[in-house]
């Protein structure tokens, strides 16, 4: 049964996602944070919008009509979303939104970590209660937060590239 790796969260929730990426990258994964898309405008908006570099220019049809222009921006919530989602226009197709992702997740630890933002984490927590799924308790949140903020600063990404492709099984 070959499936794309994204597929390992949809079969099997947050384990089945972090025993598939460990098994393939060999790298324990211990802890995790699941937040689901609704939340991800919360967030923005909670710690005042995020700035990202837009790589290139794009109105998308598919999350509302929303317009992007080539450049730095600074992004509210529901753009943020768009931003995050948006996969048709974009000359990589899903590399692309992976980049885009990223960014994301980078402008939202760079914020989350400001000392404005620190004072409001708790309240930022509960209203995201039942939006996240994680194995951190509140105290480890918090002392990442507090213990490695300028950790924030250099965060670095990879990706594996892959290649297109159906595989057909043939008949049984």
């Amino acid at each position: 049964n070959m499936q794309k790796i994204n597929a390992a969260y949809n079969i099997g929730g947050s384990k089945m996602a972090i025993d598939t990426v460990s098994s393939l990258v060999n790298v324990p994964i211990d802890y995790y944070l699941t937040i689901n898309m609704g939340a991800l405008q919360k967030v923005v908006d909670a710690v005042g919008g995020i700035d990202v570099t837009v790589p290139f220019s794009w109105t998308d049809k598919n999350t509302g009509g929303q317009t992007f222009t080539k450049g730095p921006a600074h992004l509210n919530g529901d753009m943020a979303l768009a931003f995050a989602r948006m996969r048709d226009e974009d000359p990589q197709g899903d590399y692309g939104r992976q980049q885009r992702q990223q960014q994301v997740i980078k402008a939202i630890l760079k914020k989350a970590v400001s000392v404005s933002t620190l004072a409001n984490f708790k309240p930022l927590l509960k209203t995201l209660s039942t939006n996240i799924a994680t194995n951190l308790s509140f105290d480890d949140m918090t002392a990442l937060l507090q213990n490695y903020r300028g950790a924030a600063k250099s965060i670095k990404t990879d990706h594996l590239q892959g290649k297109n492709a159906w595989v057909y099984p043939g008949p049984s």
